[in-house]
């Protein structure tokens, strides 16, 4: 069993239980499964059955309501255990209507059931018992056999929780990545999340954080001059004057920026300062 399944029906159970703790209509007999997959309702209420060729009133119904394993997406499979007189009952099914939405709860369907045997509910076009039509279509005036009021506060309450379950989504645990677009992604970003533009190797949909490309604070600009080779630490302050060539030996000689830093230069071809960017000519010293 699936733990989605598994959830639904001991939601089912927890709902049905609440639901009906105090109804005097309805009473849960008998449950079968773990958690519950099968169960036998009592029915206190006013319904037909036949009485060799008569029609008579009732005032107690069994039914049994089977959660098959396509639940809930297929339909429960609803019979009566006792004879019942009615166009949306045979005796081996209960037309519980022609569309099954999944996300209807088991307790509305269980009093649906109800509304069936009092004819507060019933469908003549397309009966499972044409007699029981015929009868209906004769004596309509008489309808309903039971207008009490089936669905208990106990049952509203009930109904309130499940589609407020139904609307609120789900929280969104710490660290988790969500599909743009779903109601979590929504709900999280305070709005309608946006798809993050396709790159190579990055699976769409995904909320991804953009890494800090790191800016070098010495990057220049590239003038095709090339970088001098520093030889000695800063000496002076920034924006000092201009210093004069500091040595000169063999063939090489120092020169220093106006930032104060110094090189060892082999020729009189310019390069540009490592610390500042500013290009220093040799040949003009």
């Amino acid at each position: 069993m699936s733990s989605i399944r598994r959830r639904r029906l001991q939601a089912d159970h927890a709902r049905i239980t609440k639901a009906f703790a105090n109804d005097p209509h309805i009473r849960v007999l008998k449950v079968t499964g773990t958690p519950p997959d099968r169960y036998q309702i009592e029915y206190t209420v006013l319904g037909l059955a036949l009485q060799g060729d008569r029609v008579v009133k009732k005032n107690r119904h069994l039914a049994e309501i089977y959660l098959t394993s396509g639940y809930p997406r297929q339909a429960p499979q609803c019979r009566m255990l006792t004879p019942n007189f009615h166009p949306n009952i045979d005796p081996n099914a209960i037309c519980v209507g022609d569309h099954w939405a999944a996300g209807e709860s088991l307790a509305n369907l269980i009093v649906r059931i109800a509304e069936i045997i009092t004819y507060q509910s019933y469908n003549t076009k397309s009966p499972l018992n044409g007699e029981a039509a015929r009868w209906c279509e004769e004596n309509a005036r008489h309808l309903p056999i039971d207008t009490s009021d089936i669905r208990s506060a106990d049952l509203a309450t009930v109904e309130s929780e499940v589609i407020r379950a139904v609307k609120e989504p789900p929280p969104i645990a710490k660290g988790r990545v969500v599909r743009s677009g779903s109601a979590a992604a929504q709900a999280a970003n305070g709005g309608p999340a946006r798809r993050p533009a396709a790159s190579g190797g990055v699976a769409k949909g995904r909320i991804l954080k953009a890494k800090p490309v790191p800016q070098s604070p010495r990057a220049a600009p590239r003038t095709g001059v090339p970088r001098g080779r520093l030889v000695a630490k800063k000496v002076s302050q920034p924006g000092a004057a201009r210093a004069q060539p500091a040595s000169s030996s063999a063939g090489s000689r120092v020169v220093a920026c106006s930032c104060g830093r110094q090189y060892k230069i082999r020729s009189l071809k310019a390069f540009r300062c490592f610390s500042c960017g500013t290009t220093i000519d040799p040949s003009q010293r």
